[in-house]
């Protein structure tokens, strides 16, 4: 028997000894051949050595030989993607390689599709349109238009129990579980490798008292906003691509925060998924002037908020923390989102600098896409604040991964 490092565990290894996590719950029992689903739950359950018996005799390593055209190629484009970011840094240069050999990977097998989920293609224009919508009618936008009457009254409700000494965790499934859909959503996502708890949780009352109150509260107010912005015109933004690029920058912010211990991660988590939700309004309420944008930025190779700045006088972000003032979310969630590109003013410096870093991961690698075609800049100071090991990326990278489609069914219906 050995004990190993988890990032060294393989599939199909077989556990020499029972498996217990701090808390002394058994995970996982003598025996057990590990499977991949078994991996995700040790790193997630924050797994450091695993007590090995030996590696399935008909497991092979995968060690294929690049096609270096293939490799060429895929660093060309990434350079091209890259240009506005300091690859002389640590961590944009470890980024940039993991980014070039996944490119590698996709040109090698030219039938895999990609994984933004479909990319729109965004005609030029030689003149932009009239921009109708400035600052000032979006400010009376937000508070005349944008509304969402099941938040304003169910997340209301529960934040109001949750003040109240003499509530239980019955008493907030029961403030839930008046809207069935929303029920069975967070069911299924606390049931999901998302959390990868080892037994099934029946019950909200359960969820409420395993997750927390003010965890549900943050999941409810996500899902309830994910599902107020998808029908957004597809001749501008692909918006189940749209969406997938937004859960994974929530998966991965959960994941970088649960590598700092920091408590009540899905907080964390909602301002990952909301830190666009800014250009969801735009590509709604302005389509022509948005594929403008995305048009021209691309054929320019301007990051698109610097575009938005000079074309509007406001970026998507500036709009975004606007929105959640208005809905008047946590000051938290509203700091991530304003400041998810440029996180120094943020009063919550670590969890904006999270969300930062993690948007730029998710841009750099094409999961998904909300319209920004090239890399945003790291901010230094961010990546100080955050304070891990570049080597940690891949398994960070894996673990957010593992999450993004099964978490997007949960919390997008219908598209």
């Amino acid at each position: 028997m050995a004990h190993i490092s988890i990032a060294e565990v393989k599939e199909n290894m077989i556990l020499a000894d029972t498996l217990i996590d701090r808390n002394g719950c058994i995970l996982l029992n003598k025996g057990t051949t590990l499977t991949p689903n078994h991996l995700r739950i040790l790193e997630m359950r924050g797994i450091a050595e695993v007590p090995v018996e030996k590696a399935s005799p008909d497991r092979t390593d995968d060690n294929c030989q690049e096609n270096p055209e293939a490799r060429s190629r895929a660093e060309s484009l990434a350079r091209l993607r890259f240009c506005h970011t300091d690859l002389e840094h640590p961590f944009m240069s470890a980024l940039f390689r993991i980014a070039v050999s996944r490119k590698t990977i996709e040109l090698e097998q030219e039938t895999v599709p990609s994984r933004n989920g479909g990319e729109t293609s965004f005609p030029s224009s030689t003149a932009p349109p009239p921009i109708t919508i400035t600052s000032d009618k979006l400010l009376d936008l937000i508070k005349n238009d944008v509304r969402l009457p099941t938040l304003l009254s169910i997340y209301k409700k529960i934040n109001e129990v949750i003040m109240d000494p003499g509530s239980s965790a019955h008493t907030i499934a029961d403030v839930i579980g008046k809207d069935s859909s929303l029920t069975a959503r967070l069911l299924k996502l606390v049931n999901s490798s998302f959390y990868g708890f080892p037994s099934k949780i029946e019950t909200l009352s359960r969820a409420v008292a395993i997750v927390g109150t003010r965890q549900l509260s943050m999941l409810t107010a996500g899902i309830d906003i994910v599902n107020s912005f998808t029908h957004i015109p597809s001749d501008v933004i692909d918006i189940k691509s749209c969406w997938r690029h937004n859960i994974a920058c929530g998966a991965l912010s959960r994941v970088l925060a649960g590598c700092k211990n920091i408590e009540n991660s899905e907080r964390i988590f909602v301002g990952g998924l909301l830190h666009d939700i800014g250009r969801l309004v735009l590509y709604n309420y302005a389509p022509r002037q948005s594929a403008y944008l995305l048009a021209e930025s691309r054929s320019r190779s301007r990051l698109l908020d610097s575009y938005e700045q000079e074309m509007l006088g406001y970026t998507h972000a500036f709009l975004g923390g606007l929105l959640l003032k208005r809905w008047k979310l946590p000051l938290s969630l509203e700091s991530m989102v304003m400041n998810h590109h440029r996180p120094d003013p943020s009063q919550y410096h670590l969890e904006t600098a999270i969300v930062h870093v993690a948007d730029i991961i998710v841009n750099a690698l094409e999961i998904g896409s909300s319209g920004e075609s090239l890399v945003p800049p790291l901010d230094p100071e961010a990546w100080k604040r955050i304070d891990l090991p570049t080597a940690a990326l891949p398994s960070a990278i894996d673990q957010m991964e593992c999450q993004v489609d099964e978490v997007l069914q949960f919390f997008i219906s219908g598209i």
